[in-house]
């Protein structure tokens, strides 16, 4: 399932400022929103723009999604979900794309969730919380009940946190431009890992240029 939520004016001084490098459906409808501009007619030309931000996100996370690994053996993947959000604020125009995935053990029903988000405030906002998790690190490996590593990978930080007394396993990975969560409710590390193999950093990283 795919659902995807927009806010009104996105993008319009963007599209009307300067040249957008389209392809097929979305340059004729710039063109159209210019044209709905210039003869005063802003609701149409509204509607127009917002169907080419919605085209544009279209196109973002289907970029993401194919990056999904398939099912490792004894697990069954379910449909991807994916929402986009774009929006106006005093501070400028925020734009978000969440996409989540379920795979399910067939054995036990033990999940694993692999969620990518790039949306950039989230994005900083982790990025600056690492170095507070890295100082707490030595504290929270005292604790028996849980582990706590770092890796770098392809241009990627890697944080996983091994909670035994909850047993669960969360790998948080991110870039410059996005975030990769991979929740596993099972304290098995090793398939944890797996699921982070499977992931093509490189090629995801190339994508959110």
């Amino acid at each position: 399932m795919k659902r995807q939520i927009f806010y009104t004016g996105l993008l319009v001084v963007l599209l009307l400022g300067r040249p957008v490098n389209a392809q097929d459906d979305i340059t004729p409808l710039i063109d159209a929103g210019r044209k709905s501009v210039a003869a005063g007619d802003y609701q149409k030309a509204l509607e127009q723009f917002q169907q080419v931000v919605q085209k544009i996100q279209a196109r973002l996370s289907a970029s993401i999604e194919k990056f999904f690994p398939d099912a490792p053996g004894g697990w069954e993947a379910g449909e991807i979900d994916s929402q986009s959000w774009s929006g106006s604020t005093a501070e400028g125009t925020n734009s978000m794309t969440n996409i989540t995935r379920r795979y399910t053990r067939s054995s036990d029903k033990a999940r694993c969730n692999i969620n990518m988000t790039n949306w950039p405030q989230m994005v900083q906002t982790f990025r600056q919380s690492l170095d507070t998790y890295k100082q707490m690190q030595q504290i929270m490996q005292n604790n028996p009940d849980m582990d706590l590593s770092f890796e770098e990978r392809d241009g990627w930080t890697l944080m996983k946190i091994v909670q035994k007394d909850s047993k669960n396993v969360q790998i948080n990975a991110v870039h410059d431009k996005l975030i990769i969560s991979i929740e596993l409710n099972r304290p098995e590390p090793d398939v944890a890992d797996q699921f982070v193999r499977a992931l093509d950093l490189a090629g995801i990283s190339k994508a959110v240029k």
